[in-house]
């Protein structure tokens, strides 16, 4: 699987659904709010309540199960460019998951922690 950013020109919707872009195969991320998305360099506003249509800058919202983007406001023209970029959280810093004397080390944990590791290696060498 890549991990690089998708770039879209024009208004290549999800079909039947405007405004709405996939990034399907592009990358994968831990939660919503580590998808980041610019639009002809802007960068938008991450939202996870109902969008303000009205927002400057606009706002969007994230499927992370179904790799798609919505962004609010008018519908986007053929001029249009959108960049859809994975930022991986590593917090102040804040691991997948900790662990505390005594406790149990799953291989689940640790594979999240080497994977969120990872992912944000392959973003800083995108740079």
């Amino acid at each position: 699987m890549a991990h690089t950013k998708k770039t879209i020109t024009g208004n290549n919707n999800v079909a039947g659904q405007a405004n709405t872009f996939s990034y399907s195969g592009s990358f994968d991320v831990f939660k919503a709010s580590e998808v980041e998305v610019e639009l002809d360099n802007i960068a938008l506003t991450f939202t996870t309540s109902t969008i303000n249509e009205s927002a400057s800058p606009r706002e969007y919202t994230v499927d992370y199960n179904a790799k798609t983007v919505h962004i609010g406001g008018a519908n986007l023209g053929s001029n249009d460019t959108i960049v859809i970029q994975p930022v991986t959280d590593m917090g102040a810093p804040t691991p997948r998951a900790t662990y505390e004397p005594g406790a149990s080390v799953t291989s689940e944990d640790l594979n999240n922690n080497q994977l969120q590791l990872m992912r944000k290696a392959m973003e800083y060498n995108e740079q």
